[in-house]
């Protein structure tokens, strides 16, 4: 129970057979541990019967065995489990103030374990009825590939090249984020997005003649930034991970010559639209 809140918050995720193996393995550690101690003073003496040693690897090889089958059952483990360090503290705050009651039983120590239990679930809950209001766009940043999340309470809609792929991306803001569903959808060339235009300037170098309030360049798009800025007045310009570095340089001096502001992701990470 003591680890449990630590494997919740760092890898998300719930052994359903831990109590099980827990139950075996813990006295077996004892066993093993005695015997470790015994064998190691046996042998100093050559005093260390074959025996002895053939029993002592059949424990250990036993306890191997169990734990390997134990982490084969995938069946039992809940994963993508949402749990932030908040509820972290709390959780450990209810696990001490359980060991509190059961060692010394009173109505304040009753108290103070319900008010950690009240505490835990109503953080819980606020989260959830946070998650449903939440709406945000953002472009990340991935290596040769262009890829934005528009989300919308607990539904997200990703916007990629290559939406049949899996990516760690998606899965870790799913689980920190609380969504319950993924879609997938192409890039289009243009958005509005928070009450911004959003124009998206991809390796064709191809864009209307009309003003928007973002720009986004992507895939090394071979285009006159000076031009574009004069034809478009852009009030910010975004380049993400599908650019060659040599010309995200190029277009940072273009823009601070032009005092326009440029969000590159590979530096300054995702770019979240306000």
């Amino acid at each position: 129970l003591g680890v449990l809140p630590i494997s919740l918050f760092y890898f998300h995720q719930f052994p359903g057979l831990f109590f099980v193996s827990n139950l075996i393995i813990v006295p077996a550690l004892g066993v093993i541990l005695g015997m470790g101690i015994l064998v190691v003073f046996l042998s100093i003496f050559n005093w260390l019967p074959a025996q002895f040693v053939w029993l002592y690897n059949k424990i250990i090889g036993f306890m191997n065995n169990l734990i390997a089958w134990v982490a084969r059952q995938e069946s039992f483990i809940f994963g993508d489990i949402p749990f932030d360090v908040v509820q972290l503290i709390l959780s450990f705050i209810v696990l001490v103030m359980g060991v509190q009651l059961f060692t010394r039983f009173n109505s304040k120590r009753i108290l103070l374990c319900l008010g950690s239990v009240l505490c835990f679930q109503g953080y819980t809950i606020y989260q959830e009825i946070n998650t449903n209001e939440k709406v945000e766009a953002m472009v990340l940043h991935k290596t040769k590939e262009r890829i934005i999340f528009n989300r919308n309470g607990k539904e997200l809609t990703v916007l990629t090249d290559n939406y049949n792929q899996p990516d760690y991306l998606i899965s870790r803001y799913r689980t920190a984020e609380r969504i319950h569903s993924v879609s997938f959808d192409t890039l289009k060339n243009g958005y509005h997005i928070k009450n911004n235009s959003l124009l998206i300037i991809d390796s064709t170098g191809v864009y209307p003649l009309s003003t928007s309030d973002k720009i986004l360049l992507t895939q090394s798009p071979k285009i006159n930034l000076d031009r574009l800025i004069d034809s478009i007045q852009p009030k910010e310009i975004i380049a993400d991970g599908s650019n060659y570095k040599s010309y995200v340089d190029r277009w940072k001096i273009t823009c601070i010559k032009n005092k326009i502001p440029f969000h590159y992701t590979g530096e300054k990470g995702s770019y979240y639209f306000k």
